[in-house]
């Protein structure tokens, strides 16, 4: 019985991810999904009560690099820094957010290979922007909103070196 009930609301939510996938795969900006609206609106209620840092806690694929897009979108700093441990998370995310805040972004990455720091937007690996020379490059004000992918790795020398250099918005 439990089983029959739920079929209308699996194909319900089968065809809104296929929809969404559809969405993503387009060339049109993705619209944020119902719990990317209410986290924006938690994270701005966090920002509201004087707050300036917040931790997203949401399953694999629910859509957290495109939620830290949007609220990027809305914030609108002048400088970001994504903080990545991989190399292949660091191009995906910075993917997602030229879907979402447009091509025209000011986007670079800094890794072993590259060096973008005259970018708005940098997507670091933590190896990288961890290095005494490559923090020293920056003010510790100098970015107005910082992501940390994978935050349980946060605890990590490298993540906490960077965390306690930097003083974003």
């Amino acid at each position: 019985e439990w089983i029959i009930d739920s079929i209308p609301r699996f194909e319900k939510s089968k065809k809104y991810h296929e929809e969404e996938r559809l969405e993503l795969g387009s060339d049109k900006a993705p619209k944020p999904n119902l719990m990317q609206r209410d986290a924006l609106r938690n994270l701005q209620n966090i920002r509201d009560s004087g707050n300036d840092r917040a931790l997203i806690v949401s399953a694999t694929g629910t859509g957290k690099t495109y939620l830290s897009a949007f609220d990027v979108e809305s914030f609108n700093p002048k400088r970001l820094l994504f903080l990545v441990h991989r190399d292949k998370i660091l191009n995906d995310a910075m993917d997602s957010f030229k879907k979402v805040l447009g091509k025209e972004i000011k986007a670079g990455k800094i890794t072993g290979e590259h060096k973008d720091f005259d970018s708005d937007y940098l997507f670091s690996t933590t190896q990288s922007m961890s290095l005494d020379h490559n923090l020293s490059c920056f003010d510790t004000h100098y970015f107005d909103y910082i992501v940390c992918d994978e935050a349980h790795r946060s605890a990590a020398p490298q993540y906490k070196k960077i965390i306690d250099y930097f003083k974003p918005k």
